[in-house]
């Protein structure tokens, strides 16, 4: 049986902190990072879900 753990860390160990098991087997495949404009966009995307009750300003960008 395979599966996947998806997430955002600085480290592995911080995906898996609480699952040792899974520690011991992980192979990691490393992603770039998202251009600057797509992750506005991502932004931008979910303020209009949101009906602009959350925004995020420049200081909370990436």
């Amino acid at each position: 049986m395979k599966f996947g753990i998806i997430g955002i860390a600085s480290a592995i160990t911080e995906l898996v902190d609480d699952h040792s098991s899974i520690g011991r087997q992980i192979e990691s495949i490393e992603v770039d990072r998202m251009p600057n404009i797509e992750l506005q966009d991502i932004l931008a995307k979910a303020e209009f879900q949101v009906r602009k009750e959350i925004v995020f300003d420049e200081k909370s960008q990436i």
